[in-house]
């Protein structure tokens, strides 16, 4: 079950729950439940809620047609042969996939699964010939373009059960943005209060040991010691009173959350885009005459690999669902 599934109908809300309400709702349980208790925290999330929403709407109707992931489809699928470098890959793709397994086992019934296929793309650059001006020219670089680390996503029953995930995906991806840096910042509090222990601990020692080995070191160094110190816990305390700013942690998690998703476009970039190829997936100028558009879905999330996907149909008949061999579990006893 998806961090947003009441998108889908299955957490229980009825027709009459308003999206928006639903929305924020949710939000606030999957970030940190205490948010429903804040004073004013709904009507500062309500803005950032609704931009969210029309940013994952507008992503999830901006997807190009479902491509029938198909062996067989390979040599007349210009997407399919760009993303795949045989028939064969298509296969072991979709049989080697766990969570489409597990989908087909746990869903009776419809011949067809829709989902998003995504993939990391691999620019390569290579010495070639090419045509310029009516003169052949030899050592000309071109790039061209696989791609790996397949993975399937949003596995439905229909295309707009399909629909209703995207846009399920994209704000999840939003909220564990958020919850992502709030733990950094977490993290980053606790090391700057156990360096300011430290840096006490220190101090204190510095402050009153002039004998023993400190009495060695030049006249004058033990003061600098000691001023250098002081000057570290300065800028320490300053930037823990940075991260401490506000009414505490719930006030930091509402600010970023607010931040966040009136800024979906930004913290979650995902755009069309068309790659022009030719046979070789060699990246051309679309006026090539060998040029194919291949049209796609960027998605840049940030500290991730660029992925690029579409949507796909699967047809039930073309997964091999693993079967218990009783030979070989027999082999083991």
């Amino acid at each position: 079950m998806g961090f947003f599934d009441w998108l889908l109908g299955t957490s229980g809300a009825t027709p009459a729950d308003d999206a928006l309400e639903g929305a924020i709702r949710q939000v606030m349980a999957g970030t940190d439940p205490r948010l429903k208790a804040m004073t004013g925290a709904r009507e500062r999330l309500a803005p950032a809620v609704a931009h969210a929403l029309d940013y994952a709407r507008r992503i999830s109707t901006q997807q190009p047609p479902h491509t029938a992931m198909r062996p067989e489809n390979w040599a007349a699928s210009p997407i399919l042969r760009a993303l795949f470098a045989q028939p064969d890959d298509i296969a072991r793709t979709l049989n080697s996939n766990a969570d489409l397994r597990e989908f087909l086992a746990g869903h009776d019934g419809g011949e067809d699964i829709f989902c998003i296929v995504a993939a990391t793309p691999v620019e390569h650059t290579t010495l070639g010939t090419a045509m310029e001006n009516g003169v052949l020219r030899r050592d000309v670089e071109r790039r061209s373009v696989s791609f790996r680390d397949f993975r399937l996503a949003g596995l439905s029953p229909s295309p707009e059960t399909l629909t209703a995930r995207i846009q399920d995906m994209i704000l999840e991806a939003l909220v564990l943005e958020t919850l992502g840096q709030i733990t950094a910042s977490k993290a980053r509090s606790q090391a700057l209060e156990a360096e300011h222990r430290l840096l006490e601990h220190r101090l204190g020692l510095l402050s009153q040991s002039r004998a023993g080995l400190n009495s060695l070191h030049r006249e004058g160094d033990h003061h600098q010691d000691v001023e250098l110190l002081r000057r570290q816990l300065a800028d320490n305390e300053s930037a823990l009173a940075a991260l401490r700013s506000g009414s505490g942690w719930l006030e930091t998690t509402l600010t970023r959350l607010v931040a966040n998703l009136a800024a979906a476009e930004h913290c979650l970039p995902i755009q069309p885009v068309v790659l022009w190829l030719n046979a070789m997936n060699i990246v051309v100028a679309p006026e090539d005459p060998e040029a194919t558009p291949i049209p796609l879905t960027e998605i840049a999330r940030p500290d991730s690999s660029l992925r690029l996907s579409f949507p796909a149909r699967i047809a039930r008949r073309d997964v091999a669902l693993r079967q218990l061999d009783l030979d070989a579990a027999l082999r083991l006893l």
